[in-house]
């Protein structure tokens, strides 16, 4: 109680000095302005829009529909599988190259850096088609160079496929980031105490980067969840909710069933975003913060043992 009464004070303390400058408060008062008007504004009519059927009556029936509609519910589900897989291969992905980069000594580094931020920097269907046009039916490596003439990209495998390519570049940054900022100062004393490579890596670089490893994840399973753009152009029978919300609205001019099934994506982020939260902030974590104590010396390939190698 005391520490939500001072914490009530400093941010009233904050407030109050933050209003005593006309050009921040009123910079202030704009931002909060835009966020009410473009934000929540926006939010609170299409969870209206999800109560209200075309008589003009409140009712949860489209929520009901979600669980119940056979298409609804498998897009439900395929949204959820989809998201897992994809948060779990893109963060795996992430971690490699954030670990590569910072911790190994490899040639053309920054052509590596560009080349991971280039899915992240195209345009939304831009990954789609290349997939289409590299390994469809008559795509140039699968039918031009292997001779391929039944393949099919579309379907869950085809999203898989391009979701982590398309989002993986955002753990990496996340990671990359907290990886060099970890004190190789720390790692060195370990193994200067007996602890082997792998044992410093599990037991020291991975708890120390495990908040950054639960919010790449977290950011990846939003990113897919809410995608569109690729469900629509390679995702074939594999429906998603993004996909469903236009299709009821739009195709089907269900406007109250698409609201609430947009109602439930962001349902699921945002209690996604709170069991992750919650789990983070669950543990003790030792944190590095401000410069390291001296620059981290690269390991190279001649370095390297056969165990890491392998």
């Amino acid at each position: 109680m005391n520490k939500l009464k001072s914490y009530a004070v400093n941010q009233l303390k904050v407030t109050r000095n933050t209003f005593r400058d006309p050009i921040i408060a009123a910079v202030t008062v704009s931002m909060i302005a835009v966020l009410l008007i473009f934000v929540v504004w926006p939010l609170l009519e299409v969870v209206k829009q999800s109560l209200v059927d075309t008589a003009g009556n409140y009712s949860f029936q489209a929520y009901k529909n979600i669980f119940t509609m056979r298409e609804t519910y498998k897009a439900f589900c395929n949204t959820i599988m989809l998201a897992v897989i994809v948060g779990v291969l893109a963060t795996v992905i992430g971690f490699l190259f954030a670990y590569c980069t910072s911790h190994l000594q490899i040639r053309g580094k920054r052509i590596f850096n560009l080349m991971a931020m280039m899915p992240m920097v195209s345009p939304p269907f831009s990954v789609a088609l290349s997939i289409i046009m590299l390994f469809g039916s008559r795509g140039l490596i699968t039918y031009n160079l292997l001779g391929w003439t039944n393949t099919n990209i579309y379907g869950l495998k085809g999203l898989i496929f391009v979701q982590t390519i398309s989002y993986f570049p955002i753990a990496f940054l996340l990671l990359a980031g907290m990886l060099r900022s970890i004190d190789s100062s720390i790692e060195d004393a370990a193994r200067d105490l007996g602890s082997s490579k792998w044992r410093t890596f599990s037991t020291i670089t991975v708890p120390l980067v495990r908040p950054g490893i639960a919010n790449a994840f977290l950011l990846v399973f939003i990113k897919s969840v809410a995608d569109f753009a690729n469900p629509m152009a390679i995702g074939g029978n594999f429906s998603t909710l993004a996909t469903q919300v236009y299709l009821q609205a739009i195709g089907s001019y269900d406007v109250q069933g698409g609201a609430a099934v947009a109602v439930v994506l962001l349902d699921i982020a945002m209690i996604l975003f709170i069991l992750s939260k919650y789990w983070v902030e669950k543990k003790t974590y030792v944190t590095v913060l401000g410069k390291a104590s001296r620059e981290r010396a690269m390991r190279t390939k001649n370095s390297l043992s056969l165990m890491e190698r392998l």
